[in-house]
């Protein structure tokens, strides 16, 4: 038993985070995805465990698209934006099993819409879209937690990030 989580600003656990226990002989899937500063090797720890289990260490060429399934989504899923604390721009993946109408929507702490950046049907596959910090009426934002929350059909996965400046 234990938990799963990252260490540093550009690297991110897209699913797996949070705790977990196993039996014997069972695993544990988890995707990460990278947001290096700039090319060339960089190094992470990824933490993996409580009271003396030792944390699992990768490292690698970063890329915007290491963490996201290659294969067509079989399910629809949220990843964490990247990088994320942000200034001014992050960019927010989703995957979608079908083709569906989805809305993917920007919300301040205290729920209010801020914007929209998607609306409509889209074919299956992994989508990503970029937020610029920037309202509906196209002004730049404040420092703050924000919330971006995607419907896709009937289902409904909501995130939190931190714009930063």
């Amino acid at each position: 038993s234990g938990s799963v989580s990252d260490t540093c600003g550009y690297y991110y656990v897209v699913t797996g985070e949070g705790t977990y226990n196993l039996a014997a002989g069972e695993t544990l899937q988890v995707a990460v995805r990278f947001n290096p500063p700039g090319e060339g090797q960089y190094e992470c720890t990824l933490e993996t465990g409580n009271d003396g289990c030792t944390d699992v260490y990768c490292d690698g060429t970063g890329s915007s698209v290491i963490g996201i399934p290659p294969e067509l989504p079989r399910t629809v899923a949220l990843y964490q934006n990247y990088p994320n604390p942000f200034n001014p721009t992050t960019t927010i993946a989703f995957s979608l099993p079908e083709k569906v109408t989805v809305s993917l929507s920007i919300y301040d702490v205290d729920g209010r819409l801020v914007t929209t950046l998607i609306d409509g049907v889209l074919d299956r596959g992994v989508k990503e879209y970029s937020w610029e910090g920037i309202n509906s009426r196209g002004y730049p934002v404040s420092s703050g937690v924000y919330f971006y929350r995607l419907i896709a059909g009937t289902n409904v996965l909501t995130r939190k990030m931190v714009l930063l400046k």
